[in-house]
């Protein structure tokens, strides 16, 4: 559950958000295909197989407009916004058409742009935010004797 609601937080870039909206339409088209696939040989089982593919992505969607609502300053209630037909699209090119904010904002830092989308989309667990380390830099230990190695352990 952590994990969901770590997904709605933080910021997502335009570029960033068009690639990985794209991704999850290119997923959504793969996945229906597979689940007719499997409807022909078993209509119920190929009913559930579609059914909790697109509560996943239906969650990465919601997941991606909020982050980028979250890059332009906004809340991401504003996400609410993308079900109401025709609102959806308007607010779709406002999305298309806003830089951001160029600094930090309530919703966190500006996000690395050398991030790649995969990991900025699904928030892969050990995927470096921006301003985030993956690895602690090493320590001097000052109260080893001299000559000892302090460095990692393998």
């Amino acid at each position: 559950m952590e994990y969901i609601t770590s997904l709605f937080e933080g910021r997502l870039r335009r570029k960033q958000w068009i690639l990985g909206f794209l991704l999850l339409i290119a997923a959504s088209i793969i996945i229906s295909l597979i689940a007719s696939i499997i409807t022909n040989l078993s209509s119920m089982l190929g009913s559930i197989v579609n059914f909790a593919a697109m509560i996943v992505l239906l969650i990465a969607h919601l997941s991606i407009h909020a982050r980028r609502y979250h890059d332009t300053g906004k809340s991401a209630w504003f996400v609410i916004l993308m079900l109401i037909p025709v609102v959806n699209i308007i607010a779709f090119i406002i999305l298309c058409f806003d830089a951001g904010d160029e600094g930090d904002n309530a919703y966190g830092p500006v996000p690395n742009p050398d991030e790649s989308v995969v990991d900025a989309v699904f928030k892969r667990p050990g995927s470096a935010a921006a301003g985030e380390t993956i690895v602690e830099p090493i320590k001097n230990d000052t109260t080893a004797p001299p000559g000892t190695f302090t460095g990692p352990q393998s």
